[in-house]
């Protein structure tokens, strides 16, 4: 039996990245994020957040919904609505 049968091997990425890796992933830089974060445009817990240690980490899940979110709803959550 092929050694590949008896051991599948799933790989998935990261949901949870450091800045650093998240820079490479989204092509935002430190800056960038940094601004939409104390917009309030990434909400932490559902875009960002802080690991045990204090290091801020992208959720890409997040990120990948707020991309996706229309325009009109990011409007709506800067004007506070």
């Amino acid at each position: 039996m092929d050694i590949e049968q008896c051991n599948p091997v799933s790989r998935t990425s990261a949901r949870y990245v450091p800045l650093p890796l998240a820079i490479l992933m989204t092509g935002y830089t430190v800056q960038a994020i940094q601004r939409t974060i104390e917009r309030g445009d990434w909400q932490e817990e559902r875009v960002w957040g802080r690991a045990p240690d204090g290091c801020l980490f992208i959720d890409l899940v997040g990120y990948e919904r707020w991309v996706e979110r229309p325009r009109a709803a990011l409007a709506r959550t800067r004007a506070g609505a």
